[in-house]
């Protein structure tokens, strides 16, 4: 057996959205026939990162 294994680091597997990008996504949510479901769907991240 090999030796402790590290857990990965947040930044390996996180996104950083600056205000600008955060605020375009929201934005597209109000957009006619669009939804924070599809939104979110679109750009692969998880919906409730889109009420944060």
């Amino acid at each position: 057996m090999s030796g402790p294994v590290s857990p990965l680091r947040c930044s390996a597997w996180r996104s950083v959205w600056s205000l600008t990008e955060k605020s375009a996504l929201v934005k597209r949510t109000y957009e006619a026939g669009m939804s924070v479901s599809l939104v979110a769907r679109q750009e692969g991240v998880a919906a409730s990162l889109l009420f944060q």
